[in-house]
């Protein structure tokens, strides 16, 4: 074996393979012209060889391989992970745990930044958590969750819960950004003729729709006439009065805006006047999602 030591960096040339049956530690660059291999190692500066493999943990300032192969990959707070090419994640079925997982607080791809998910609420737990709402004919304690169709699906509001009024939320303690995505699914029960339903964040409109037209509007039990009268459908209903055709489940929002406050209000609402029944008009929140970068 042919052992080099040299200032700047700590290299080994062999023809055999070396191994070293307990842990390394080098306080210098380490550069191998072949493969690394071992069960922990740390390196105080750069490492470089053609195929990195170490099963355990690799602590390193820099790497530089073609292959790196590792349970673990992790950058220290405030460092980036760069790879110049794919990053591939393999598992195995025959060791179900610990799952697959890609963890980082910014992913850049081609030099682009990509979203990160700081909030999701689903309300399949039933739980509301802080989400309010104004409508008179509901109070904090009565506003709740309800299904459709689906008996695990939950979602906020829904037939005879919520039917004038707005839901809003404030979520707090955004990491710093420059942009912001807001995704959610709306879904509208019953008598709708013609109703805007909206959003909001921090008070601004950002999304608007019409939902439904007086024209459309019949009972399910009847044959409904669909836009353009090019043919002749039976209208569905699978939530709330079964006498009135649900038209809009499943309506997509989808706003990207220019922010950076650590705080976003958001708040969906309609112009259905008070006093209507919620269990003949009504409407509800589901999968409220929050992106940033």
């Amino acid at each position: 074996m042919l052992s080099i030591v040299s200032i700047g960096f700590f290299a080994l040339a062999s023809a055999k393979p070396i191994s070293i049956a307990r842990d390394l530690q080098i306080d210098k660059n380490v550069q191998v012209g072949g493969a690394v291999q071992a069960s922990t190692l740390t390196v105080n500066g750069t490492l470089t060889g053609t195929s990195i493999d170490v099963s355990a943990t690799l602590e390193t300032g820099t790497i530089r391989s073609n292959t790196v192969y590792t349970d673990v990959l992790s950058a220290k707070s405030g460092d980036t992970i760069l790879v110049e090419g794919n990053l591939e994640m393999v598992g195995s079925s025959s060791t179900p745990t610990p799952p697959i997982s890609f963890l980082a607080t910014s992913v850049v791809i081609d030099g682009i930044k990509q979203w990160s998910l700081f909030s999701s609420e689903n309300f399949d737990d039933q739980n509301i958590g802080a989400w309010k709402t104004n409508d008179l004919h509901v109070d904090q304690q009565t506003l709740s969750t309800t299904t459709c169709s689906h008996p695990t699906d939950f979602f906020l509001g829904g037939a005879c819960v919520l039917s004038s009024g707005t839901v809003v939320k404030t979520f707090r303690g955004l990491p710093a950004h420059k942009q912001i995505r807001i995704k959610a699914t709306l879904n509208f029960i019953d008598q709708w003729q013609g109703e805007q339903v909206w959003c909001k964040l921090n008070g601004n409109y950002v999304w608007l729709d019409t939902i439904g037209h007086p024209a459309l509007e019949k009972p399910a039990s009847l044959t409904a006439a669909v836009a353009r009268n090019t043919k002749e459908t039976s209208a569905m209903s699978v939530c709330g009065n079964s006498d009135h055709a649900d038209i809009a489940l499943g309506t997509l929002v989808d706003v990207t805006k220019r922010d950076d406050k650590d705080s976003v209000t958001i708040e969906f609402g309609t112009t259905v006047g008070k006093g209507i029944d919620a269990c003949s008009q009504s409407w509800g929140v589901d999968d409220v999602q929050i992106y940033i970068r």
